[in-house]
């Protein structure tokens, strides 16, 4: 029963924390920039910046939603107490998620006319959601082994999720990712404007969808498997 309940707290916390993240940057960027965020065009540093309080609670939901990812790596302590031989496994497994959660967190505060500083933030969130993700993998298959098919299931979707991210990483629009559409007025003046989508903008948010979806994967898998 007891099991059950932290279950249940848990993955209600975890989607109450990233739509309050969500909904807070969206407020935030309405009211800075008077206009609705586009997850496709706007960055999320853009959504969570500016002055006054939605910026801070906007930052606030997030930091709280990536210790949710964190503790989400370490559910399974909790559930498989026994398990020993997999501390090892598990340690890298919340070091890499921890990690991961700093890098997403500097990439929301460092903008990106810093090229280098915020290329590397997200290059790194990058690159540690992908390695947290495989740790994760393989914490299912070392739960039950080959033999269930419930701990491959959660594996194979744990893998398919860093494949995700590699995808995502190697997309070769990243290299160009500063190039605006130039269109022509009828006056002869050149405007630019961000392309839509705008892809290192729509790429960190579909890294920020991944993590959720990943830490979603890690505490169903876990509380499946060790009820079974």
């Amino acid at each position: 029963m007891r099991h059950q309940v932290l279950f249940g707290l848990f993955v209600a916390l975890t989607i109450l924390l990233f739509l309050a993240f969500t909904f807070s940057s969206r407020a935030n960027f309405r009211k800075k920039a008077n206009r609705g965020l586009d997850f496709l065009c706007d960055f999320p540093f853009e959504a969570m910046g500016g002055q006054g309080p939605l910026t801070a609670i906007s930052r606030t939901f997030l930091a709280l939603f990536e210790a949710a990812t964190v503790a989400s790596s370490l559910y399974l302590v909790y559930l498989f107490p026994s398990f020993d031989y997999m501390m090892g496994v598990v340690i890298i497994y919340g070091a890499a998620s921890l990690l991961k959660a700093g890098a997403a967190l500097t990439m929301s505060f460092v903008p990106a006319y810093y090229f280098k500083q915020h290329l590397i933030a997200f290059m790194l969130f990058n690159v540690l959601y992908a390695f947290a993700e495989a740790m994760s993998a393989i914490c299912f298959l070392n739960l039950r082994g080959f033999s269930s098919e419930l701990s491959l299931s959660f594996m194979v979707i744990s893998f398919a999720l860093v494949v995700v991210a590699v995808i995502l990483a190697m997309n070769p629009r990243l290299s160009n990712w500063t190039k605006l559409k130039s269109t022509m007025e009828q006056d002869g003046s050149i405007v630019n404007e961000r392309p839509r989508p705008f892809v290192l903008a729509a790429t960190e948010w579909a890294l920020f969808a991944c993590d959720f979806v990943g830490c979603l994967v890690s505490i169903l898998g876990f509380f499946l498997i060790a009820s079974a």
